[in-house]
């Protein structure tokens, strides 16, 4: 990989000095061109968080278990008949329903916020022969694993970022698309986190989410309060994630599914 090519296709951002373009500094950093504010980086995974400590919250904790995220995109997971039973999908139905919000082209940029092991994001890039795919995650444990695994499938069209969703280090409308899939549910401030993607998204980029809901149903609504009150995750409804879209700036609001806990929406952005 030669110098400066983790940033040939997209404008990272530094985040002591904000908006200002990171470039290749060595083979284990990048540097910023502005303040030259130095970050750790490991082929195609840059860490702009470095030293940060886990957060407290279990479900954030379990998020950077290793255990969990051996297990994570497995049948003891995300492809478990139980699991799409309670949320009335099968991940690949998901998938393929994000997918095609999406509307992605060839040569788009995509961003994955929240991507965990990369279990969208390197099927994602399937669809971008010239294009690639930014993952943005809290958990380093996790994004490691998704540089193995997209490393294992012999992928180059991707970068990888441990970011924060509050302030998504990229620069202002730099990204054709974006999803979150699985995640915006735990984020303690989801309404920012879609501020911040309307920021990085293109006019007329598309942004596909799918979250934990409240419940459809008096059994699923009773698990989503017991999930609420045990884990502390509160589902989100489509209203409020219409609500969302809408103050931030987004129109052609779709709702794809919304069944028992789980809900599948997309918007683009005016």
């Amino acid at each position: 990989m030669g110098k400066g090519d983790l940033f040939s296709r997209i404008e990272v951002c530094c985040p002591v000095c904000q908006g200002r373009l990171l470039e290749a500094g060595s083979e284990d950093s990048v540097v910023c061109s502005s303040c030259r504010a130095a970050y750790p980086r490991e082929r195609r995974l840059i860490d702009l968080i470095p030293g940060r400590r886990t957060a407290g919250s279990f479900p954030q904790l379990a998020m950077e278990s290793s255990p969990i995220i051996s297990v994570y995109e497995g049948y003891l997971w995300r492809k478990n008949p139980l699991f799409a039973f309670f949320m009335g999908i099968t991940f690949e139905r998901e998938f393929e329903i994000t997918c095609r919000a999406l509307s992605l082209h060839d040569n788009d940029t995509v961003l994955d916020l929240a991507c965990g092991t990369g279990i969208y994001g390197r099927r994602i890039t399937a669809h971008l022969p010239e294009g690639m795919v930014v993952g943005i995650d809290l958990s380093l444990p996790m994004l490691s694993y998704a540089a193995a695994r997209f490393d294992e499938g012999d992928l180059s069209n991707y970068l990888l970022i441990h970011g924060d969703a509050s302030r998504i280090p990229l620069a202002d409308e730099s990204i054709d698309a974006a999803m979150c899939g699985a995640s915006l549910h735990l984020f303690p401030d989801p309404e920012a986190a879609v501020m911040e993607i309307s920021r990085v998204l293109k006019d007329g980029g598309r942004f596909a989410v799918s979250v934990f809901s409240p419940g459809q149903g008096r059994l699923f609504e009773w698990i989503a309060s017991m999930v609420r009150t045990v884990e502390g995750i509160r589902g989100i409804s489509s209203r409020d994630l219409e609500g969302m879209f809408s103050r931030a700036g987004f129109g052609d609001i779709v709702c794809h599914h919304a069944e028992a806990l789980w809900l599948i929406m997309s918007a683009v952005k005016k």
